[in-house]
């Protein structure tokens, strides 16, 4: 018989290898009152499963309201095929009800061998169709064979190409002015995660007495470079092939250097035209292609819209 309870800190151990490594401290801090929320599923004296979940808040219209994101879920292999995890999944939306949260959401990457169980879960839950949000492409050594490194791309004069580094502070100051004044620039801002950053790779453009454009590449392990943010002005898309530029140079950097041997590329789905030139193009040369998505279901309508 399957059992479960609502988890407190000193009972979270013997759960700890069932969520991944970046919320393992998430769990070592659970609370039956919040805001880290973990259910565990017991065999008798054996945990078998796992649901874990932070409590967030966001503000709407002047009133704060509290939200539930969705972290991880876990079943033992021996256990699966059981119904535990949708168990474990309706408990906590009971508890997210009962606690009047606005709504509940999750995020996920695809290309693992749950993916489809935990979609159905979704699915049979009522939770949205889910939305690829980033699109990621991995490749190794393989990128030389892109087409792109064959021949140079000439710029007009009025752009030149410059390593991020020898970015100046009053750059700098002007960027981050504009970022403050655009927040639908912030996803792609070239100051996230500045301690990982690779100078040795990321690169700006220079445009019209100031940076039109950058790709800002990050270490995220021994083994791979990350090319997380690439921008250029609107008046430099579409003619001047500053981002293929960009992306061309960042690319021969990293091949002439010789490691990390691995490239990921993130491109958001509000960024269509670079969507569509990586699958064209650089797809081909890709070890593997996978996608973050987001889920979310309603709860409880906040007060103020009515």
């Amino acid at each position: 018989m399957i059992e479960y309870a609502l988890l407190k800190a000193d009972q979270t151990a013997a759960f700890e290898e069932m969520t991944f490594p970046s919320f393992k401290a998430a769990l070592r801090n659970a609370s039956p009152d919040g805001p880290i929320i973990a259910i565990g599923a017991y065999r008798g004296w054996l945990p078998v499963g796992l649901i874990l979940a932070k409590l967030m808040t966001m503000n709407i219209e002047g009133a704060d309201y509290q939200f539930a994101e969705v972290l991880s879920i876990w079943v033992g292999p021996d256990f699966r095929q059981q119904g535990i995890a949708s168990e474990l999944w309706t408990r906590l939306e009971a508890l997210i009800d009962a606690r009047k949260l606005i709504s509940a959401r999750t995020v996920y990457t695809t290309g693992k061998p749950s993916t489809e169980a935990f979609e159905r879960i979704l699915k049979k839950h009522g939770w949205a169709d889910p939305i690829a949000s980033i699109t990621f492409f991995r490749t190794d050594t393989t990128i030389e064979g892109l087409p792109w490194l064959d021949f140079e791309l000439d710029l007009p004069e009025t752009i030149s190409i410059f390593p991020w580094g020898e970015l100046t502070e009053a750059e700098a100051d002007q960027l981050r002015a504009r970022l403050a004044a655009n927040p639908d620039l912030a996803p792609l801002s070239p100051f996230e995660e500045a301690d990982k950053i690779d100078l040795g790779t990321s690169l700006g453009a220079r445009w019209q007495e100031g940076v039109g454009g950058w790709l800002i590449t990050h270490w995220i392990d021994a083994q791979t470079i990350r090319y997380t943010s690439l921008y250029v002005d609107e008046g430099l898309r579409g003619m001047s092939g500053t981002a293929i530029r960009l992306m061309t140079d960042a690319i021969r950097l990293h091949l002439k250097r010789g490691h990390p041997p691995q490239a990921l590329f993130c491109v958001r789905r509000d960024n269509p035209t670079m969507l569509k030139m990586m699958k064209k193009y650089v797809a081909p040369y890709c070890t593997s292609i996978y996608e973050s998505r987001i889920s979310f279901k309603p709860f409880h309508k906040p007060d103020n819209l009515g």
